[in-house]
């Protein structure tokens, strides 16, 4: 055995459903991984029966991860990430950022299901590692052990019954309550759809590497990571909003070109029949403004917090553009240290006001862009009085005010406001009244944060209260 090497070990299965696709896996993950060894084994006696050994510690029935996984030989691969970087994953456990993405890309490749295993911490390579080679992860750490190699599986009269139908199912309630991202998955359909135009498409343009990251986000339907001329890029898809795709590469581009505060729009790619479209732009690595304010900030980061919002008001009014969604969380910090917007769907241009189709029809979604907001005359939108509500606590030093005064002082020029006719009350008390029906159901499984968002902005609307504003911020209503 060598020296022990820098870095962490991993591993990935590929199971026997998946195995066709194994080469263009092990090329893949060549690219970001050093794969340290690789070996076939067959499954010896029934199937079902390893799986339920392996997973042991899972409960799994062993009959639907034959299904799933197959009954013939599979490939376990053992590798090392030279420079391991952890993240939140979906289940809220803190994993491994390589391993997370190639495993989510490969099981994509792989059409879903669970054909691909990999692990996502240390302790899950310890106790994986041990059971599928008889070897103790200290000794991979040294490099391939001596002796044979081979699974070391438990018994099956150790292992505890599998689980009955109700407790499979309070077992997977469980689950999707300790989830943190809870998401409805898009049908097969859909987003092999949409994975046949970013592979067709994408290369054309400059489009690489692309791997899930979200799904089914109310407006947008699938959301992927992935390079775009050799720059980390966001792809952003959608089948029920298509307008607001295009609108989002138009108004990003067209604040860019007044100054540099928002994420960079790369490229627009719509169907021929107009259905369908998609826009890549530019990552930033983060953290958002909401994991900024978060924590404890100090008197320059304040300072500098504020000046990004003036650059930001700044440029919008000299653009002539109300970006409406001004929420922290579309505020992104950029490699150069500054706080950028992005999500430019829903912006508007304040000289020829045209609402969104998808917003025109769909009242319940509306809402979103009714923020708190002084809506005397009818109803609108302030992006500088809404950034100033989101930071004035940080106004804690005579600097920090003063930045908070230049920002409040340029409410006036963004102001913008529309009138609404005698039905849109009616409609959002209807719609608030749907969305109420709709939360309840929700509580039943767990919440829904952005319906919850939405029953908040309705009432602020209905309420026309502009307490906050007058006293607090020191704008007039």
């Amino acid at each position: 055995m060598s020296a022990e090497k820098i870095g962490e070990l991993h591993l990935l299965v590929i199971w026997s459903t998946a195995m066709p696709l194994a080469d263009r896996m092990l090329a893949d993950m060549a690219r970001r991984l050093e794969i340290v060894w690789r070996r076939e084994f067959t499954i010896e006696g029934r199937a079902r029966d390893f799986y339920r050994r392996f997973y042991a510690h899972m409960r799994l029935d062993g009959k639907r991860k034959e299904k799933s996984c197959g009954k013939g030989p599979y490939l376990l691969v053992v590798v090392r990430d030279p420079a391991p970087e952890y993240v939140k994953a979906p289940n809220g456990i803190m994993a491994n950022r390589t391993m997370l993405e190639l495993k989510s890309r490969y099981r994509e490749w792989a059409l879903r299901g669970y054909r691909v295993h990999g692990t996502l911490t240390r302790e899950e390579f310890a106790r994986d590692i041990e059971v599928l080679t008889g070897h103790a992860a200290a000794e991979w750490e040294l490099g391939v052990p001596d002796g044979a190699i081979g699974p070391r599986l438990p018994p099956l009269s150790s292992l505890p019954p599998v689980p009955g139908l109700l407790e499979r199912i309070r077992l997977r309630r469980a689950q999707k309550k300790a989830c943190t991202k809870k998401r409805k998955r898009l049908s097969k359909r859909i987003r092999a759809a949409w994975w046949d135009v970013i592979t067709s498409e994408g290369p054309a343009m400059g489009l690489f590497d692309c791997r899930v990251m979200l799904e089914n986000k109310l407006v947008n339907d699938i959301f992927y990571e992935g390079t775009f001329k050799g720059e980390p890029c966001i792809v952003k898809c959608s089948s029920r909003a298509p307008e607001s795709i295009e609108n989002e590469y138009r108004m990003s581009r067209r604040l860019g070109a007044v100054a540099p505060v928002c994420a960079e729009a790369l490229a627009l790619w719509r169907s021929p029949d107009g259905r369908r479209a998609f826009v890549v732009t530019r990552k930033l690595p983060g953290p958002s403004l909401t994991d900024i304010l978060a924590k404890d900030v100090g008197e320059e980061e304040a300072v500098g917090v504020l000046g990004d919002m003036i650059r930001i008001a700044d440029a919008l009014i000299k653009s002539g553009i109300v970006w409406r969604d001004i929420i922290p969380d579309n505020f992104m910090r950029d490699s150069d240290g500054h706080l950028k917007l992005i999500d430019a769907q829903f912006a508007i241009d304040r000289n020829d006001y045209k609402e969104d189709p998808f917003l025109l029809n769909n009242w319940s979604y509306r809402m979103l862009t009714f923020a708190h907001h002084p809506m005397t005359a009818g109803y609108g939108w302030n992006d500088a009085a809404m950034m100033l509500f989101y930071t004035w606590k940080l106004s804690s030093s005579a600097r920090a005010q003063e930045m908070c005064d230049r920002l409040r002082a340029m409410s006036d020029a963004s102001n913008f406001v529309v009138e609404h006719d005698g039905m849109d009350r009616l409609r959002m008390r209807l719609a608030l009244a749907v969305l109420s029906i709709q939360r309840a159901f929700a509580g039943l499984r767990g919440g829904n944060a952005a319906l919850d968002t939405r029953i908040t902005r309705a009432k602020a609307f209905l309420r026309r209260d502009c307490d906050l504003w007058k006293k607090a911020l020191g704008i007039k209503t």
